[in-house]
């Protein structure tokens, strides 16, 4: 079974029901934070990559010196800032509107890309 899939018997739970937005406000509040792991592990990635392309030789010279290589570095670069600016701004957002409003939902969504978190979690 993969270990991405976690299988709960809700028959066998007990609990108390809750409210669908207090559901929607955890999801928003969790996405961020998530995002924002993501952007640091980005950019660790991007650390390594650089170090790996600097201390790696391909005929005579390092491989991050070919144009093919830095122009792949760059892209890495260039979403792992995109995704620390998305996540920071969602921050800032829902810090001003409160995690509940649409104006929070509408910036998740973006900063995860999936607009149906809009209106539903």
């Amino acid at each position: 079974m993969p270990r991405d899939h976690v299988r709960v018997d809700l028959s066998a739970q007990q609990g108390t029901p809750v409210p669908a937005d207090v559901v929607i406000e955890f999801r928003r509040r969790g996405a961020p934070a998530r995002a924002l792991a993501m952007a640091g592990t980005m950019e660790r990635v991007l650390t390594l990559v650089v170090e790996h392309t600097s201390a790696r030789a391909q005929f005579g010279r390092a491989v991050g010196k070919f144009q093919a290589v830095q122009a792949m570095v760059a892209d890495i670069a260039a979403e792992g800032a995109l995704a620390r600016a998305a996540a920071n701004a969602a921050v800032s957002i829902a810090e001003e509107h409160g995690f509940g409003s649409p104006e929070a939902g509408f910036a998740v969504a973006g900063e995860r890309g999936l607009w149906p978190l809009i209106t539903d979690g």
